[in-house]
C-alpha cells in the first residue's frame, strides 16, 4: 500500500471576477509541508502546478492529478472567496 506523506493545505481562495460577478478565474494559496505556491483552477485537471512542490514527485502528481483537484477543491469551497479583482469582458 502507498501512503502519501503529504497532503495540500488549501489556505486562500481568490476570484477574478467579471463585471457582472461571475467568477471566471480561481487560484488558491497551496500549502505542502511549509512550502506556498499559488495554484490555478484551470490547470488543476491537467495536474499542472504541483511541480512547485519539493515534495511532490511529479510522475506522482500527475497519477493523482484528480484526487488532489477533489481536495484543493473540497477545502476551497469551505473558505471565504477574496476577490483580487474584476474585468470587464
Amino acid at each position: 500500500m502507498q501512503v502519501l506523506t503529504w497532503c495540500p493545505e488549501v489556505l486562500a481562495r481568490l476570484a477574478a471576477l467579471d463585471a457582472d460577478g461571475t467568477c471566471h478565474r480561481q487560484h488558491f494559496v497551496v500549502r505542502v509541508n511549509q512550502q506556498l505556491a499559488l495554484l490555478c483552477d484551470r490547470d488543476l485537471p491537467d495536474g499542472k502546478g504541483w511541480e512547485q512542490f519539493t515534495a511532490i514527485d511529479i510522475w506522482e502528481s500527475l497519477a493523482l492529478k484528480d484526487l488532489l483537484a477533489d481536495i484543493v477543491h473540497d477545502q476551497a469551497r469551505q473558505l471565504p472567496r477574496i476577490v483580487v479583482r474584476e474585468e470587464d469582458r
